[in-house]
């Protein structure tokens, strides 16, 4: 297996950066009323309302406390949907290149270091920037197989196991091996488990967004191999938060 959780090569923070930019221009030119099928009912102003939030409250944990609740946060803001979300960005952005990466930080399940936030906003800001560009019939993100990759780990060793950790989901009868043919790479959920009965396997981008919840099986290039019920079983419950 390998493993690309402690990758090197991946520079999160300027990743963040063009990913932002990215997002912030299709809010230039998109109807903020628009309907963002991969979130329901949400149109493209609660896609970007819920990113802004989640970058607010992502900077507030990566200087290790809490976030304040939405009510209490000031009510200024920049007139029009792309500024508001260009000054949201751009606060995540210089809060976590002022912290640097060692700096103490609040994480999912305890304590840890400010990179962890560097990665998680680069995902975050990713699956939802593919969720925007569906939504105005854009091109998806274009970003390497490895980046993908990095996202299918975060899920496999942080975000699933944290859903399993509050009882949110629970584990396939069996474990599922989960392979992205084009990054090289491969991991079985739950993480830590041994003698899998089941692979999916193909490109890391439609992996990612399959557990994300965004892309099916039936209307993807992904493989089924082996049995089917685990895989069934661990794709019908929340994978991510």
């Amino acid at each position: 297996m390998s493993d690309v959780s402690r990758r090197t090569d991946i520079e999160h923070l300027a990743l963040l950066a063009a990913l932002q930019r990215e997002f912030h221009a299709h809010l230039l030119v998109a109807d903020s009323e628009a309907p963002v099928p991969a979130c329901g009912w949400w149109t493209v102003e609660d896609l970007t309302e819920h990113l802004c939030d989640v970058y607010i409250w992502a900077a507030d944990m990566a200087r290790g406390r809490a976030a304040a609740p939405r009510e209490e946060r000031p009510a200024e803001r920049p007139d029009g949907l792309a500024a508001y979300y260009r000054s949201c960005a751009a606060h995540l952005h210089e809060t976590l290149t002022q912290l640097g990466p060692e700096a103490p930080a609040r994480i999912f399940g305890g304590d840890g270091a400010a990179a962890f936030w560097h990665r998680r906003q680069v995902h975050e800001t990713l699956v939802h920037l593919d969720d925007l560009a569906a939504a105005l019939d854009a091109d998806p993100p274009h970003v390497a197989a490895e980046v993908w990759a990095d996202g299918i780990d975060e899920i496999v060793t942080v975000l699933y196991a944290h859903q399993l950790r509050l009882g949110r989901a629970e584990p396939p009868s069996s474990p599922v091996l989960i392979t992205a043919t084009d990054a090289e790479s491969s991991w079985t959920m739950p993480a830590g488990t041994e003698n899998p009965a089941a692979e999916i396997r193909g490109r890391a981008q439609e992996i990612d967004l399959l557990l994300w919840g965004r892309r099916g099986l039936a209307n993807s290039s992904l493989e089924v191999r082996g049995d089917r019920v685990p895989v069934r079983q661990l794709l019908d419950q929340p994978v991510t938060p």
